[in-house]
């Protein structure tokens, strides 16, 4: 057995590691190839790209890299020519993993699509690429499956990943201090990691954790960490919340993972001005917070584009941070949201639906 992974950014190569593990269970003797980081490399893929090559989001970002994703298209698509997998498991990712489904499909390869696009929130026509060109979609936000199957797509409901990670949740009066995610972007970290250390100065914090991926260089923060009179401790995200009483979190995964460290936070997102404008467009969703979207209302507060100031994360991180009301609000809404994501053995359950569909599908070969 032959699989193929193709993952493009670190949460998604995070959840592609593990589902990796448990393939492994199954297919102890599986070949694993793909496109990833350190996690999956740590977990026996044969990386073909690396994440530094392949991590670009936002419509002005894709543009300036256009000839880095054409190149990462021709390398992928050489070593599937070349190696034949019995299929090929997409990973999240959209912008690139759906024209690769389409490429794939027509290559009569079986086509597996983990971590299901958000095509509810835009591009809905997307969901077209999905019906047509993929074998079987994982999905991991709960109401995820009933809306693809109405779509005529082949979908599961797995669970989340993050759902998965078992933690003790400190008392209350044994948090201390601010955690910060600003990103992993080069436009995300410079759009935002400034904002929020000067925020954190204002707030009277002498000393702020700063979550960064497994094996990312930190580098990339080092430039706006000099002015700063914080000072900051690099740690992995489930260390940064462990202990933090609150967190300025970028939007995206992290917002579910403060949620189900019980961490009081508020939402940022400040992207390029043109993508922002294109987006405001095509989203068809009231929140950009997953937390948010999955409660149905607004449990923690969103600071998009020009509402990213430090005077906003100020009187909103005085809130959550010393308002006990407010923060015991946040925390009784999050447990609600650990409800719905079903923990436990997701990355298992993901294997157990792949190992389903290979055993009853012809081969690709």
């Amino acid at each position: 057995m032959h699989l193929f992974l193709l993952a493009g950014e670190p949460s998604g190569e995070q959840h592609a590691a593990r589902l990796v593990k448990a393939l492994r269970e199954i297919w102890p003797d599986v070949r694993l190839s793909g496109t990833g980081g350190p996690a999956m490399k740590a977990a026996g893929v044969d990386l073909i790209l690396e994440l530094e090559q392949m991590n670009f989001m936002g419509f002005v970002e894709v543009v300036k890299h256009v000839g880095r994703i054409r190149e990462n298209f021709r390398r992928v698509k050489q070593h599937l020519k070349a190696n034949r997998p019995d299929a090929v498991i997409l990973v999240d990712y959209p912008g690139f993993n759906l024209r690769m489904a389409r490429w794939c499909h027509r290559q009569g390869f079986r086509v597996i699509y983990y971590i299901a696009p958000q095509v509810w929130a835009w591009k809905e026509s997307r969901v077209r690429t999905l019906r047509k060109f993929c074998d079987l979609v994982l999905c991991i936000l709960p109401f995820e499956e009933e809306y693809f199957r109405t779509h005529g797509v082949k979908a599961f409901f797995v669970g989340h990943p993050l759902a998965d990670t078992a933690f003790e949740v400190p008392s209350e009066s044994a948090r201390m201090g601010l955690a910060l995610f600003p990103g992993s972007r080069p436009f995300e970290v410079r759009n935002l990691l400034p904002v929020m250390l000067e925020a954190a100065v204002h707030l009277g914090e002498k000393d702020v954790t700063l979550a960064v991926p497994e094996g990312f260089d930190r580098g990339l923060y080092a430039p706006y960490l000099g002015t700063s009179s914080l000072k900051v401790h690099f740690c992995s995200s489930d260390e940064a919340l462990a202990q933090a009483r609150y967190a300025f979190v970028k939007s995206g995964t992290s917002t579910l993972q403060a949620a189900l460290h019980n961490v009081p936070f508020l939402v940022v997102y400040k992207g390029h001005l043109l993508s922002y404008w294109i987006a405001l467009r095509l989203v068809k969703v009231p929140f950009v917070s997953l937390v948010n979207l999955l409660a149905g209302r607004e449990v923690v507060r969103e600071f998009l584009q020009h509402q990213v100031t430090v005077e906003n994360l100020v009187d909103e991180g005085r809130k959550i941070r010393d308002d006990a009301s407010y923060r015991q609000r946040q925390v009784e809404n999050f447990a609600q949201i650990r409800k719905l994501l079903a923990g436990g053995l997701h990355a298992q359950r993901a294997a157990q639906r792949i190992a389903d569909f290979l055993s009853v599908q012809p081969t690709a070969n």
